[in-house]
């Protein structure tokens, strides 16, 4: 039951879906470090621009 209240928390702050083109050697570098991590490439890319923004701020 929580790890439901917690997926519907997420999805909740999910706002827009964007399809954008990468050129395929960063894709495949991408794929290959997120996976290191466990990580979809999705979650990867999340991670990373987060991360840029953060570091913009401080």
């Amino acid at each position: 039951m929580l790890r439901d209240k917690k997926v519907k928390t997420r999805q909740a702050r999910t706002r827009s879906s964007y399809t954008f083109r990468l050129p395929d050697d960063l894709r495949d570098r991408l794929e290959a470090r997120a996976a290191e991590e466990n990580r979809t490439l999705s979650q990867m890319m999340i991670l990373l621009l987060d991360r840029a923004v953060s570091d913009d701020r401080a």
